[in-house]
């Protein structure tokens, strides 16, 4: 695992099959390495595909392998939990919450359970 330095970007080849094409991917995360699978989005509709990491290079941002700006990024590793934003909003008891079920629940309700 290596630490990127100021100005690069660690780009990623992915592909979706044992001789499948390369495809380019940006991350942040310096666990992902060669021979990981990952979660990366595809196509117009960004559905969600497992892919193998086969390269991976850290380049300036003026000098990458596909423009940065249409570079997508990877998701995560496949195996890690997806990231569920929790929903704060305001409330006159208290503060609501979603909890993994769905259901929301303000301070007054939680301190009652």
């Amino acid at each position: 695992m290596s630490a990127m330095k100021p100005g690069e970007v660690k780009y990623c080849g992915v592909t979706f099959s044992e001789d499948g094409k390369q495809y380019h991917y940006r991350t942040t995360d310096l666990r992902i390495d060669v021979g990981d699978v990952v979660i990366v989005p595809v196509g117009e509709n960004n559905y969600e595909r497992e892919g193998a990491v086969k390269t991976v290079e850290f380049c300036r941002w003026d000098d990458t392998p596909y423009p940065l700006e249409k570079t997508k990024q990877i998701l995560r590793r496949a195996g890690d939990p997806v990231e569920k934003p929790l929903r704060i909003e305001a409330a006159d008891e208290g503060v609501e919450v979603d909890d993994e079920e769905g259901g929301l629940y303000s301070g007054s309700d939680a301190a009652e359970e």
